[in-house]
């Protein structure tokens, strides 16, 4: 096995369907501000007010950029049309080479199969391209 802690970005964006999935970025913080305040995204979500503000959004983007940078995540925005409708993450244990789904929907985008599509690709990313021995 392997001992690399590649993400692999060079890889993207990948083709989910209709869907485009790259690594977030700076660009993203207006786009991640509305999917947060989405209906239904912050129950459950300790991570995230009930009404999320620019300034949050823009401390939450970097945080996850920063982990990007030191390999701790794999987080991705998924683009539809033109539109960033959702993202998706694994936070990264690489001693036991585990990874942690996390993912966020834009309620209008909701129920169109997005979410599946998002999930299998980055689960493939994961174990074909990191490889991880688990995701959960």
């Amino acid at each position: 096995m392997s001992e690399s802690r590649d993400l692999h970005l060079e890889a993207f964006p990948l083709q989910a369907g209709e869907l485009n999935l790259l690594p977030i970025n700076g660009d993203h913080v207006e786009p991640m501000l509305r999917i947060m305040s989405s209906g239904g995204v912050y129950e459950g979500l300790a991570s995230i007010p009930r009404k999320p503000d620019l300034p949050f959004a823009q401390d939450r983007v970097a945080e996850l950029c920063q982990q990007i940078e030191e390999n701790r995540l794999l987080q991705l925005v998924a683009e539809y049309e033109g539109v960033i409708v959702g993202t998706i993450g694994l936070g990264l244990n690489w001693k036991h080479r585990h990874g942690g789904l996390g993912y966020q929907l834009d309620k209008p985008y909701r129920g169109r199969g997005f979410a599946s599509r998002m999930l299998q690709k980055i689960v493939d990313h994961g174990f074909d391209q990191m490889e991880l021995n688990r995701i959960w």
